[in-house]
């Protein structure tokens, strides 16, 4: 399983403007290869296989998503 944490880190830290809009545009980016490239391995994986490298990298896009900076919780701490 590949470490999809730190591609879509990367690719997110990479963004001119990180905002909610252009971070799913990332997301469907690298969920497209990632379809791509299992798609077209031979031989091929399992269903299962498959199905558990799309879990992996969703679990990542969530890791990144809770790791995004939010606006509102820097304010709530500002008048904390």
């Amino acid at each position: 399983m590949a470490d999809y944490y730190a591609l879509v880190a990367e690719a997110v830290g990479r963004l001119e403007s990180n905002t909610g809009k252009a971070r799913r545009g990332v997301y469907e980016q690298v969920r497209t290869a990632l379809r791509d490239q299992l798609n077209s391995l031979d031989p091929p994986l399992s269903g299962h296989q498959i199905i558990a490298e799309c879990v992996a990298l969703e679990r990542a896009i969530h890791r990144v998503e809770r790791e995004v900076p939010r606006p509102w919780r820097t304010k709530a701490r500002d008048h904390s």
